[in-house]
């Protein structure tokens, strides 16, 4: 009897297990997740935070009606992806933009892009499953990694003037841009790395602390064996760390002193184990993100800076 109550509860265990890594890869992975497709509650215009929204607001809609050319390729595993090109004549550098987590590249690029539309031809891409790219799953660079190596080569079928290129991304984006920092890319003299996390298992541990004040490693392995069910990647394919730790290009990073979601000790542990030259810009008062526009000035200075440094 007790042994047969022990097998029933270990299976009830498991059950339970499997429904809630389920959940958090319905909720983390899944792109069309509703959660995430809710509206938000405008702040008061007069409030701090109001007055950061609503300057946000306006910058993203400058930077969605700046014309651009759509371009596509397909990634290893059949998907159709999506970039904005911005061509520009008096070019002397290329920028490929990687947004973030359910981003776009007007929510995570709109105080910068006008720091680089002077001077740089950009690329802005849509990440897998997101703006116009095809795709179902979020896999946190697993995937998106190959995908920017991707568009590196398509970059450079198209540079004609072999000017130099720089990868620079936000939040997931700038993670994903990291983890091709070993790979010997066509053109590619740095990265920019804005906000970006460590790992997938950490920065999904960091959530569930922030969500549910309990972090379990139990679940998370249960979300790793849906991921490699379901979405054909594993969670440890998501490693800003090792290629940090065979870096091969310069790399500039920026970090948010107030980030709550992807916490700036991320960057401080992706900076340690770079072993490639690299620069580390924190910025005080910056929450998730927000750097460029708390800091304008010292954020482009800093990028004038790596661009002087590595352009020739």
């Amino acid at each position: 009897m007790k042994h047969k109550l022990f097998i029933s509860a270990l299976g009830g265990a498991s059950a339970l297990l499997a429904a809630a890594g389920y959940y958090t890869f319905r909720l983390t992975v899944i792109e069309d997740n509703p959660m995430w497709k809710k509206p938000r509650k405008e702040p008061d215009p007069q409030s701090e935070k109001g007055k950061l929204y609503f300057a946000k607001k306006q910058a993203k809609e400058n930077m969605a009606a700046i014309p651009y050319e759509d371009e596509w390729i397909t990634s290893d595993d059949g998907l159709k992806l999506h970039a904005r090109w911005y061509p520009n004549e008096n070019a002397k550098r290329i920028m490929i933009l990687c947004h973030g987590y359910h981003g776009s590249p007007e929510s995570d690029f709109c105080f910068s892009f006008p720091m680089l539309k002077g001077d740089c031809a950009i690329l802005a891409i849509d990440e897998r499953s997101m703006g116009e790219s095809e795709g179902k799953y979020i896999t946190f660079g697993a995937k998106e990694k190959d995908d920017i190596a991707k568009w590196t080569v398509w970059m450079s079928q198209h540079n004609e003037k072999n000017l130099p290129v720089y990868l620079y991304g936000v939040s997931m984006g700038a993670s994903n841009v990291l983890m091709n920092a070993d790979r010997d890319l066509p053109g590619v003299r740095g990265i920019i790395a804005d906000c970006g996390y460590t790992t997938m298992d950490r920065i999904v541990a960091d959530v569930q602390k922030s969500w549910y004040k309990v972090s379990v490693k139990p679940v998370r392995l249960a979300l790793d064996c849906w991921c490699r069910l379901l979405a054909g990647f594993s969670m440890e394919e998501a490693d800003t760390l090792g290629a940090m730790r065979r870096a091969l290009v310069p790399v500039l990073f920026f970090h948010g002193k107030k980030d709550r979601f992807v916490k700036p000790y991320h960057t401080e542990l992706n900076a340690d184990a770079c072993v490639s030259e690299h620069e580390t810009v924190y910025v005080e008062g910056a929450s998730h993100g927000a750097s460029a526009q708390i800091d304008p000035a010292r954020y482009e200075q800093a990028l004038r800076n790596f661009f002087h440094q590595y352009d020739s």
